[in-house]
């Protein structure tokens, strides 16, 4: 059984509330501890899979619960940025990775 630091309750709240709980929680959280986040909708459910792949967080479990769903989230390591200040890639490099142009100020 797995044991919450934190619950993020996202009944009857947007896309952007349960996002904006997992935030704030997530701050206070140590690597490794899980947070347990109920939403209710897809919507909502796809937009935390994409906050956790963005965050380095983990999805350790998903349960359906009636219409929504549970998510067993665990606290990510905190990453550090690049040595050269996460400058990126060239802007060549960067505009032929992307095919866009790169624009300048």
């Amino acid at each position: 059984m797995l044991r919450e630091a934190l619950v993020v309750d996202g009944t009857a709240k947007t896309c952007k509330g349960v996002i904006a709980g997992l935030e704030r929680g997530m701050r206070e959280l140590d690597p490794d501890d899980v947070v347990l986040a109920i939403v209710e909708d897809i919507p909502t459910r796809l937009e935390v899979y994409a906050w956790v792949e963005r965050k380095n967080h983990r999805i350790v479990e998903e349960r359906r619960r009636g219409v929504g769903y549970l998510f067993y989230i665990a606290k990510g390591e905190i990453t550090l940025r690049p040595p050269d200040g996460g400058a990126g890639p060239e802007p060549e490099r960067a505009a032929a990775a992307t095919g866009r142009p790169e624009l300048r100020a």
